[in-house]
């Protein structure tokens, strides 16, 4: 991580100021609490040039602009379901042409928290035809403990919160469920 530009002109002012402490070299590395390399470093760079803003650096600049970056950080806001590849074909459409690399790097430069959402196949009809026939069978059953026991957990509260009329505390002890 860079320094910043008031600790590099707080090293300038222990060490070389007329007004300041004058410190040594060591004494300013502890005040400003870096390494004494970055400090000689910065005072040889005020000596040349009087100069501690960033320097230009090698390197390819950025494909994307700050409008084009909260561009992508506001879909994947608006889209939480999106994935970086959706992003990237969203910001086609408003002709930005970007990868999908630098869409996960964007993200990740923004402190983004993305996952993988869940998947599960949904039910097919038939699935549903058979639940409904199942509930309206046993919707007129008084229930025993046996009979919870057998259930799963996600299909007791279901078939719980389903029935008018009566109220039941559902609580599951040692793989049992106890119906009060």
């Amino acid at each position: 991580m860079p320094l910043p530009i008031h600790v590099r002109y707080e090293i300038v002012f222990l060490s070389n100021h007329p007004k300041g402490p004058q410190q040594s070299h060591m004494d300013v590395a502890k005040a400003v609490h870096c390494n004494i390399s970055t400090v000689k470093y910065w005072l040889n760079r005020w000596t040349q040039s009087k100069d501690l803003t960033h320097s230009t650096r090698s390197g390819r600049p950025r494909v994307t602009t700050e409008k084009q970056d909260q561009q992508i950080t506001s879909l994947a806001k608006e889209q939480p379901f999106f994935t970086a590849q959706d992003i990237t074909n969203q910001l086609e459409w408003r002709a930005v042409i970007v990868s999908k690399r630098t869409v996960c790097r964007r993200l990740n430069e923004a402190d983004a928290r993305y996952r993988r959402s869940m998947s599960k196949p949904l039910l097919t009809e038939h699935h549903r035809q058979n639940r409904l026939r199942w509930a309206q069978h046993r919707k007129a059953t008084d229930w025993n403990q046996h009979e919870w026991k057998a259930l799963p957990l996600e299909l007791a509260l279901n078939l719980v919160h389903g029935m008018e009329n009566r109220i039941f505390e559902v609580v599951k002890s040692h793989g049992d469920f106890i119906l009060y």
